[in-house]
């Protein structure tokens, strides 16, 4: 979204627009605290994850539906031409994220092809490792994986009672996708790979000590919250 406005505005359009920027500046920062992965360097937001949890998701909602109202209570009429695009585009996006809760759509985290315990793997990537924070931070957040994919499993088993859920058929073979990120050696894991080539920034007695810690925790956390993920999929969701 192109947050300049029109140059030289008439007194008409002013107020209306400058009403506009503080509804942008509502809602840059709403997104930015709506998950630690939209905002990875502020206050401590590489050790966390995202929050999934029914009242999390509730106050969210409330939240956007309040920028929304106000967005919608604005004069577009009276905004610059530019604005009027960024009206439409904010508009837009909003109403979508309404209507994606309204609709459920968190009760199915998951298409055909791939799904949360896909997407999520992408943290191992996110994070430029320079330093051992950096390091601790996403031993921290690797721990917190058993809770995310209790999270989205929750929302899974309301789906299926809710009548929201893929259809059976095209779910035929899924549970190889989660199969494929379950390893005996942790160390082939995607997750391990941030601990494969550490940074020259850190002792080596710190990159042994952070490579036992990230075996353990790919062990004892990662690779369970993988197959009870897996067990869930072909004993409950599935059949």
């Amino acid at each position: 979204m192109n947050y300049s406005y029109a140059a030289s505005p008439t007194k008409d359009t002013i107020s209306t627009d400058q009403q506009l920027a503080t509804i942008i500046q509502t809602h840059e920062t709403f997104y930015l605290e709506s998950s630690p992965l939209n905002q990875p360097e502020f206050s401590g937001n590489n050790a966390k994850l995202p929050d999934l949890s029914a009242a999390f998701l509730l106050e969210q909602y409330q939240k956007g539906l309040a920028i929304y109202q106000q967005l919608i209570a604005l004069d577009n009429e009276k905004l610059t031409q530019e604005n009027q695009i960024n009206y439409s585009v904010l508009t837009y996006s909003l109403k979508n994220q309404l209507d994606s809760y309204l609709n459920k759509e968190h009760y199915m985290p998951l298409t055909a092809e791939s799904g949360f315990h896909v997407w999520i793997t992408s943290i191992s990537k996110q994070v430029d490792f320079k330093s051992l924070t950096d390091y601790q931070d996403y031993l921290a957040r690797l721990s917190l994986l058993p809770t995310y994919f209790a999270q989205q499993t929750y929302w899974m088993k309301k789906g299926l009672k809710s009548g929201i859920s893929q259809p059976k058929v095209v779910l035929k073979g899924f549970e190889q996708s989660i199969a494929a990120y379950i390893k005996e050696d942790v160390t082939e894991s995607s997750y391990y790979q941030p601990f494969s080539n550490m940074t020259g920034f850190i002792t080596s007695s710190q990159k042994k000590d952070l490579r036992q810690q990230a075996k353990q925790v790919l062990s004892a956390k990662v690779m369970p919250a993988y197959k009870a993920y897996f067990d869930f999929m072909v004993n409950e969701y599935q059949p």
